[in-house]
């Protein structure tokens, strides 16, 4: 049968073609990667199937090619069955070659990790080390490189050592215990009585991470209460300050309570007061004036070497501010006594004839600063040293309480040099009201000649050489400047003394204007409040002296070995803001001398008193000093050691 004559077909007639054909085929498939690799699959499998061993199985690059490259779809039986046996011989031996490997990166791992755990340990042992041995400002860092490592492990490590360590490391210790949650509070507030100065910012920072610390600080005060350990109170009080609880330092500085208490909180400052530029930043939320007051005296008592360029800043403008808007007298006088100490700039206070509302104190057309005293009673119970003018010998005053049931101002410090010039060289002001010069010059110079160094070696000490009516000369010369009524007047009685005719004068009671304190006022005004024999505490007194003293010394003889005054203000001022009320120079006051064996001594209570209503024939006026001896002299004298200070009544 014949095909149709639509289809063709080649035959192969010669053999010898089919040789060349494959080796053309071969050819072709070799210049491709993917016709090698089934070139390659055939000869393996073939080569297999001889003899079907895994040393004839493809290479693990072969098999991964033959895998990647061919397609199984296409594989004859034979090829089959060799990619099984070579797949399971792979993984077997893949899977041993991974576990191993596992094996050894896990071993390996656990090595290093075992290295580098034993040299954590031993960095932060060596941390810890530091940490036992660091005091001071060198605590924070110590803690703060602690924190480089395991919370737990460095507690574990700290309390071991803690246990272990002498009592010179153990505050350390203790310090980082607190900062890892693991305060001992008790062990630190017991610290504090022995602890260095440079310590009172670790300890307010560790106790501010222990449970419960300010009031474990506030049943530690109590205890010193009890014993009467006001220096160990001092200490917990500033702790407490610098974390932020004013209870302990409103306590010691009331001024309801035992004033050696508030003495101590001032005093203790200089040996124990932290970071003040920090402490500065905290004392802005501080509201209590008797505080405040006690920690502005407090701070001026650190010495000038300990306090940095850094704290001077910090605290001006919270002592401007004190300074300027605080209505409290003790507040105004102490911030303006500690930026005068630190040389800060102080600001200028604009001159009134009265305080602005809700004020005590106000600056008068002189630049007096006249502070309000309010009105209460105080008890000579001790008894005051009185010196006796006839006989020069000391007695002691009767038992006596002093009532003064109207409020008055007075200067918070003795009227300067500078002040009363104001005085004389007021071309508006007669010369006939103003003291003699001649008798004033001639009084300096005769106590040079005694021996008496002159007093006056800038305008801002205290004038001297004045006597008593000099003293109420200016006070009549103060009224006039401010539009008031004169409080003292010439009786017309003119005395034949030494140096000339002296004239006699006398209070104008009901005036309005400026005058000399009487004696029980000016008792009143330096205790500030305090009943004891002394305004500080009798046990105090001697310390009182070498702080607040300034001036004369209180062990000098009434004439002899008189020192230079001290500028007025220097020393720190009493609780309500009154400047050298323990020194410097005696005072006038308006009282005429009377012994308390006379009259008044029969009385056990005495309201505003006012002294005799005439002269003891010795025309003699009454002057004090913080030392408490009550004295007196003649009208006309006026020494190197004697100035005087004004009050005013004030119109309720």
């Amino acid at each position: 049968e014949n095909p149709p004559a639509t289809r063709r077909y080649y035959q192969l007639t010669h053999d010898y073609l089919v040789h060349s054909l494959r080796e053309w085929l071969t050819r072709k498939q070799n210049e491709t990667r993917r016709g090698r690799v089934e070139l390659r699959l055939a000869d393996r499998s073939a080569m297999w199937s001889r003899k079907p061993e895994n040393r004839h199985l493809p290479s693990v690059f072969e098999w991964a090619s033959i895998r990647t490259l061919t397609d199984n779809k296409n594989w004859t039986r034979p090829q089959r069955l060799m990619m099984q046996k070579a797949d399971r011989f792979y993984v077997v031996r893949w899977s041993i070659g991974l576990v191993a490997l596992l094996v050894i990166a896990v071993t390996i791992q656990q090595f290093i990790g075992t290295i580098r755990h034993r040299n954590l340990v031993e960095r932060m042992r060596t941390a810890v080390d530091t940490m036992a041995n660091s005091r001071g400002v060198i605590v924070p860092r110590a803690i703060e490189d602690l924190e480089d490592y395991p919370a737990e492990m460095v507690v574990e490590e700290l309390q071991a050592r803690f246990a272990d360590s002498n009592e010179s490391q153990k505050l350390a210790l203790a310090y980082a215990l607190a900062h890892f949650g693991a305060a001992d509070r008790d062990f630190l507030i017991a610290e504090i009585g022995s602890a260095p100065a440079a310590e009172v910012d670790n300890l307010a920072s560790a106790l501010l991470h222990a449970d419960d610390s300010q009031e474990g600080l506030r049943t530690a005060a109590a205890e010193c209460d009890a014993e009467g350990d006001w220096q160990l109170k001092q200490r917990f009080a500033v702790v407490a300050l610098h974390m932020g609880d004013t209870s302990i330092a409103q306590e010691m500085c009331s001024l309801d309570r035992e004033r050696a208490e508030r003495l101590s909180f001032i005093l203790g400052w200089s040996a124990w007061h932290g970071d003040l530029a920090r402490f500065a930043r905290l004392a802005k939320n501080i509201h209590d004036p008797a505080l405040r007051s006690g920690i502005c005296t407090g701070i001026g008592h650190v010495r000038a070497e300990e306090v940095a360029a850094e704290a001077r800043q910090a605290w001006h403008p919270v002592l401007s501010d004190w300074f300027q808007n605080a209505p409290d007298t003790g507040v105004h006088s102490a911030a303006g006594w500690l930026m005068r100490r630190w040389e800060l700039e102080t600001p200028a206070i604009a001159a009134a004839k009265q305080p602005g509302p809700g004020f005590n104190w106000h600056v008068n057309s002189a630049g007096l600063t006249m502070l309000k005293i309010p009105t209460g009673s105080f008890s000579r119970r001790y008894g005051a040293a009185i010196r006796n003018p006839r006989s020069g010998d000391f007695v002691k005053a009767p038992i006596q309480t002093v009532t003064l049931t109207r409020s008055l101002f007075v200067s918070d410090r003795e009227v300067t040099l500078e002040q009363y010039l104001q005085m004389k060289n007021d071309p508006g002001y007669p010369d006939a009201e103003k003291p003699f010069d001649g008798r004033w010059g001639a009084l300096a110079q005769r106590s040079h000649q005694l021996g008496e160094p002159v007093h006056l070696p800038t305008t801002q000490h205290p004038v001297q050489f004045v006597n008593w009516n000099d003293a109420v000369q200016f006070c009549n010369w103060l009224s006039y400047k401010e539009g008031l009524s004169p409080c003292y007047e010439r009786t017309g009685q003119v005395w034949q003394i030494p140096t000339g005719e002296f004239e006699e004068w006398k209070p104008v009671h009901g005036a309005n204007g400026y005058r000399l304190l009487t004696e029980a006022e000016w008792e009143y005004a330096c205790r500030a409040g305090m009943n004891t024999q002394h305004p500080f505490g009798d046990e105090m007194y001697s310390l009182v002296l070498t702080v607040y003293a300034g001036g004369r010394s209180h062990l000098d003889s009434l004439y002899g070995n008189v020192r230079i005054a001290d500028i007025c203000g220097i020393k720190p001022p009493n609780a309500w803001g009154l400047f050298d009320m323990h020194g410097n120079i005696r005072e006038w006051c308006q009282d005429w001398y009377q012994d308390y064996h006379g009259s008044r001594a029969d009385l056990d209570v005495v309201v505003d008193p006012l002294g005799p209503e005439a002269n003891n024939g010795l025309l003699h006026r009454v002057f004090r000093d913080g030392i408490f001896h009550r004295e007196a002299l003649p009208l006309s004298v006026g020494q190197g050691f004697l100035g005087f200070r004004v009050a005013r009544s004030i119109e309720e």
